[in-house]
């Protein structure tokens, strides 16, 4: 082996801005396999955090955390730089998000190390279309040096096309092995009690409750296939999969529907929960009922631990899901009653399989192009 390939170094760059911060799932599972694959890995991840007004203090440690990431990217030691644009990254919500970011691909312009971009965010086409004109020049102009990008969907990467990366962006899966599996142990209490209680579990998840998700429009499916059950069936439960940090109108529509349908006592709502593939694992069904998507790590996850999945037909869907056209959600709760039955284990299966060989096809593209920025 080289010296140039025994000291081969990442930075991973996360592109979330204020207030989320941190890094995100893809990012994390990102950092573990490069690790696993011999990759000496760095982290630049901007803050969390925005501070209420007039909390002048926390304001300015908040200013020197960004100034700290800002001098990661810029000189952290790199052989090759992985950028994630995530949620928001485009059209950055916000002044001081909007500047952090600008100055955030500054920082990658200077550095003049090969750079890897990646997008998971099914946003991304609407995001770039809302933007300005002088703004979309200014990243066609900031996105320039980069090597190659990364488009999790072909509507993706129309969208890097509009930022003048088409001839050297491709269509790559980035769902990769997660950093924690599924145990296969018990769960916390409370969550132990609900799933022995509602035997036919569905499991549906939503970043921040944004309206894209339908939340509520799975809540009220679950409560028509609860009613059209016989009253000695199985019962029939929902887990919802959020977040900390919500979306005002999106939480108030899901919980006028959790009220409206009165099945508030069948539905379990678990924040950031370490343990979601366990749970997901324990459904007999998983429902993504969103507008938009990149790759859907829940989908793939559903799959991964033979969990059948219901979900919105974007063209982005692996095989062996059941499918339903985007937006049609009157008809929700007659299609989760039909796939609540007896698991079609062959089927299962058949997923599993898709699932394997798709961390492995995803895993060797990834750092196949890594290995090209190398040369």
């Amino acid at each position: 082996m080289s010296a140039r390939r025994a000291a081969r170094r990442l930075l991973v760059v996360s592109e979330l801005p204020p207030p989320y911060g941190g890094l995100s799932v893809h990012t994390e599972r990102l950092c573990a396999t490069a690790r696993r694959r011999g990759w000496r890995v760095a982290v630049a991840s901007p803050p969390a955090g925005a501070p209420p007004p007039g909390a002048h203090f926390r304001r300015l440690r908040l200013l020197g955390a960004q100034l700290g990431y800002l001098g990661r990217v810029a000189f952290t030691r790199a052989d090759v730089v992985h950028d994630h644009i995530s949620t928001y990254s485009i059209g950055a919500p916000g002044r001081a998000a909007l500047v952090l970011q600008v100055a955030l691909l500054l920082a990658l312009r200077a550095r003049r190390t090969p750079w890897i971009l990646s997008c998971g965010n099914g946003l991304l086409p609407g995001l770039l279309a809302r933007t300005s004109p002088r703004l979309r020049r200014l990243y066609r102009w900031l996105y320039a040096p980069v090597r190659a990008a990364i488009a999790k969907n072909a509507p993706i990467e129309g969208a890097f096309a509009e930022l003048g990366l088409g001839a050297r962006s491709r269509v790559v899966g980035t769902f990769l092995e997660p950093v924690a599996p599924p145990s296969g142990g018990e769960l916390a209490g409370p969550v132990e009690a609900f799933l022995a209680a509602h035997p036919r579990c569905v499991v549906s998840a939503g970043f921040r409750f944004e309206p894209l998700y339908h939340l509520e429009a799975v809540v009220r499916g679950v409560a028509e296939a609860r009613a059209a059950t016989p009253p000695d069936a199985p019962a029939i439960g929902l887990v919802v999969l959020g977040s900390h940090d919500e979306d005002a109108a999106g939480k108030a529509a899901y919980d006028a529907a959790l009220a409206e349908t009165g099945i508030a006592e069948h539905v379990l709502l678990l924040r950031d929960v370490g343990d979601a593939l366990d749970v997901i694992a324990r459904a007999r069904l998983f429902v993504r009922a969103t507008d938009f998507d990149g790759d859907a790590n829940t989908v793939k996850e559903a799959m991964m631990v033979g969990v059948r999945v219901l979900a919105t037909d974007l063209p982005n869907r692996p095989p062996g899901l059941d499918l339903f056209p985007r937006g049609e959600l009157d008809g929700l709760g007659a299609r989760i009653a039909a796939l609540l039955g007896a698991p079609d284990a062959a089927l299962l299966a058949r997923n599993r399989a898709f699932v394997r060989e798709d961390i492995a096809r995803n895993e060797a593209a990834i750092f196949g192009l890594y290995e090209e920025a190398l040369r």
